[in-house]
């Protein structure tokens, strides 16, 4: 039985999304054991474990998100990647990420962002924060969710929604970093990268549907911040 094109957009878009999540989380789990094997302890060590094993896990996800699209004939530029972008996207870019990290910096990592930290572990963490969430979660939420529901027919509205609604639940698993679950990490933080994902999404379509103007901002955006979040999230602190 053949499926309506909306209706195989969706399944497409749920299959491949739960997929790669599930190459983050198990590309995480094998980094964890064999960094746990070696010795490494403490509340920094654990972070810098932590952004690797997702680091890693976003970059396989990529790497098999690519050769999905190569046996449908397809490619990552055509969902946005190295694609030019028109000088507003760059402009709002630029505005959403001053606007993010100032909330956050104002926020819940107020007096906990070690901006000015001249150390190994603010210089690797925040690298491989940037290069991590910054390519992979773009290329998959933005670039591959909304331009697979665009082949499928949608709306660019649901096209954003989704896209920022997936992207919020796939960050549930903070609410667990800490000694145990808490439900108001999870709402806080499901809530809050739903809206910035789908500001995300606007900046997509502002830039033509091209990847790079919301590949930099998100990836400035956690090169700055993401590090100072994970530590407080596994110290429990997190929302409080």
């Amino acid at each position: 039985m053949r499926l309506h094109p909306r209706v195989r957009g969706w399944f497409t878009v749920g299959l491949v999304s739960t997929g790669y999540l599930i190459v983050v989380a198990v590309a995480s789990s094998a980094v964890a054991a064999v960094a746990h094997r070696l010795g490494a302890s403490g509340v920094r060590g654990e972070a810098a474990i932590r952004l690797t094993g997702s680091a890693l896990g976003q970059l396989c996800g990529v790497l098999l998100l690519e050769a999905f699209l190569r046996a449908r004939g397809r490619s990552l530029r055509e969902i946005g990647l190295w694609k030019s972008a028109p000088p507003v996207a760059w402009f709002l870019a630029i505005v959403l990420t001053a606007t993010i990290v100032a909330m956050m910096l104002a926020g819940p990592l107020r007096g906990a962002a070690h901006l000015r930290e001249v150390t190994l572990f603010h210089a690797y963490t925040s690298s491989v924060a940037a290069l991590g969430a910054g390519f992979g979660e773009e290329i998959l939420f933005r670039g591959y969710v909304m331009t697979e529901l665009a082949w499928s027919g949608a709306g660019r509205v649901s096209q954003m929604v989704a896209a920022a609604v997936i992207f919020g639940f796939a960050h549930a698993r903070w609410a667990s970093l800490g000694q145990g679950f808490d439900p108001g990490v999870l709402l806080g933080t499901v809530g809050a990268t739903t809206m910035a994902g789908a500001l995300y999404g606007a900046l997509y379509l502002v830039g033509r549907r091209s990847l790079m103007p919301a590949i930099v901002s998100h990836a400035c955006t956690d090169f700055l911040i993401e590090p100072w979040l994970v530590l407080l999230a596994l110290e429990g602190a997190l929302g409080r």
